[in-house]
């Protein structure tokens, strides 16, 4: 699996002189995180992970896709297996300079999920996002019809800070709420407080952050949980 993504990788960048950038964008990216943390919920099992995806844009329509592989590092020893491989086929639009529109559809496929669990499951979403306002409000309604049967919705504010310093840096605030029928009850699953920068070019940029989740019920993680990630993107 490892290899097929690394081919695939290349074979996108090694065309990409050829596509004229404005209109078609690939980017590679690779993110190591100590946690996998969806949503409040630990999917990792305490262990990291390492998250490869990629991305094609149309940037006159807006329209991009998205394949995203979520691979837990349990033994040193062994080669990671896939345990989530997500499908995501989205739309952006910009209202104006500072307000967007995002909408989309989730394929989520849990390749070894134990005998009796939905291997599969399902997720339309619809957000608002915005940008060049100094403090960045944003929000997100997801519905799932599938393994969990409900809704989540979440909303937060991203705030650059340290612009003076030679590295800014971006703190993310935002908070979930989920009515879930897998979950005995509904409310706020999580709480985060993130600190982000990026680094590079615009073809390679690195994005290492530390997040604090909060999670509102025990149903969810009976754990808070602090983790860190350490992203790199490739893009043409």
């Amino acid at each position: 699996m490892k290899k097929l993504w690394i081919i695939i990788a290349c074979a996108l960048f090694a065309t990409a002189p050829n596509i004229q950038a404005q209109e078609h964008q690939v980017s590679f990216d690779v993110d190591a995180v100590s946690r996998y943390i969806w949503r409040g919920f630990d999917l990792s099992d305490n262990n990291p992970a390492l998250q490869p995806s990629l991305t094609y844009t149309h940037g006159e329509s807006g329209i991009w896709v998205n394949a995203w592989l979520s691979m837990q590092l349990k033994d040193r020893e062994k080669v990671a297996t896939p345990n989530e491989f997500d499908i995501t086929i989205g739309w952006d639009k910009s209202l104006n300079d500072l307000v967007g529109i995002t909408l989309g559809y989730i394929q989520y496929t849990f390749p070894d999920a134990v005998s009796g669990v939905d291997t599969h499951s399902e997720e339309i979403f619809a957000g608002l996002v915005t940008d060049n306002l100094g403090i960045n409000p944003y929000g997100t309604l997801f519905v799932d019809f599938g393994a969990l049967e409900g809704l989540y919705f979440n909303a937060g504010v991203a705030i650059p800070i340290g612009r003076e310093l030679a590295v800014p840096l971006t703190l993310d605030v935002s908070m979930g709420m989920q009515n879930y029928d897998a979950v005995d009850k509904g409310g706020m699953s999580d709480l985060n407080i993130g600190i982000t920068t990026s680094l590079g070019t615009e073809q390679i940029s690195f994005h290492p952050g530390i997040y604090w989740t909060i999670t509102g019920m025990d149903e969810v993680n009976e754990d808070d949980e602090i983790w860190v990630k350490l992203g790199v993107s490739f893009s043409n």
